[in-house]
């Protein structure tokens, strides 16, 4: 039997190629109105971290360079990745970015839907120039906001394993400062920084 040869991108050999879409709610970029995939983005499925995009879209293609199988479990940014069950939440990053974590899952095809796994909290900062070097973070009722989460792929639902209840949240830019707010199962991402429990 003669084995196939992949498809050549600029980037490398393709085993795998995925249909992703965004749900309502979740988007990655910003452009007036209209909300978008963005050139330069990367997802995780199944451990297989993606090429970047060379287009923006409300849909897009990622391209694997490895053979993926079925179910698919996917993450963005790619960087949040950690197993299939865990992921890192960071504790803060670059507003200019727009970068809202999302979650997909497909038990068949090769299509992926994008939901929000976390709210985003985003602190505009105003002065004459100053630079902000750091800020805390504090959850009223304690609950874990950034670290190592479980993640129920199938739902989407995450839950703390290890990390911190008051961030610190370095900044050395004069952009306004963000940090990704996991919510609790069942409640609403509007509603923000997760209620008590």
């Amino acid at each position: 039997m003669t084995e196939l040869a992949p498809e050549e991108t600029g980037a490398g050999p393709v085993r795998t190629t995925l249909q992703a879409s965004l749900a309502d709610i979740t988007k990655t970029a910003v452009d007036g109105t209209k909300l978008t995939w963005s050139a330069g983005d990367e997802v995780v499925v199944n451990g297989s971290r993606s090429y970047a995009l060379t287009e923006a879209g409300a849909s897009a293609s990622f391209n694997f360079s490895d053979e993926l199988s079925l179910p698919y479990r996917a993450v963005y940014p790619a960087s949040m990745w950690k197993s299939d069950t865990q992921l890192t939440v960071p504790d803060s990053f670059d507003a200019s970015l727009t970068q809202i974590p999302l979650w997909g899952y497909a038990s068949s095809g090769n299509k992926i839907s994008f939901s929000a796994l976390t709210a985003v909290l985003r602190v505009p900062l105003t002065g004459n120039g100053e630079v902000l070097k750091k800020a805390t973070l504090t959850a009223l009722g304690g609950e874990v906001l950034s670290g190592t989460f479980s993640i129920d792929f199938t739902s989407g639902k995450i839950a703390p394993v290890s990390g911190e209840n008051k961030p610190e949240l370095r900044h050395h830019a004069r952009t306004d400062l963000c940090h990704v707010v996991p919510a609790r199962a069942g409640r609403e991402l509007s509603q923000g920084i997760p209620s008590r429990t």
